[in-house]
């Protein structure tokens, strides 16, 4: 019953650490994360940012594939496909991050249409909003 609770423990201890601690843990191997870029979320956006770093270094490096999209007034992807998590992409979608400008009300079912659409979309459908709530769609 002891080594039970102890490796009950270590996986609680892993789920809380790093990046799954505000995100939770994504299990598709194809996976896009749209971040809620409203005005409103907007208050938590360098926080936002600095875990959205940890999760492209913890989580999307390891995926197969994926995309971001800013979900706000207008809705923009930060590529027009899936893409493979190399050391060049991963830092091109952090620099699209930090450029991101809150701006508007969030346009949630205008972001799915544009991902639903896409030739790209896959697996798993992520959104990051206030306070870095991380929510399955797909």
């Amino acid at each position: 019953m002891k080594v039970h609770v102890e490796l009950f423990k270590k996986r609680v201890n892993w789920l809380t650490s790093g990046s799954r601690m505000p995100f939770g843990n994504i299990e598709e191997r194809r996976a896009i994360i749209m971040i809620d870029t409203s005005l409103i979320c907007g208050l938590h956006l360098t926080q936002l940012q600095q875990h959205s770093k940890i999760l492209l270094h913890e989580q999307i490096s390891k995926l197969d594939s994926f995309n971001i999209v800013s979900i706000s007034d207008v809705c923009e992807q930060w590529s027009d496909q899936l893409e493979p998590p190399t050391k060049e992409s991963l830092a091109e979608a952090w620099k699209w991050i930090l450029h991101i400008n809150p701006k508007g009300m969030c346009s949630l079912l205008e972001s799915l249409h544009l991902v639903l659409e896409s030739p790209a979309y896959d697996d798993g459908i992520y959104r990051i909003y206030n306070n870095n709530k991380l929510t399955l769609y797909l």
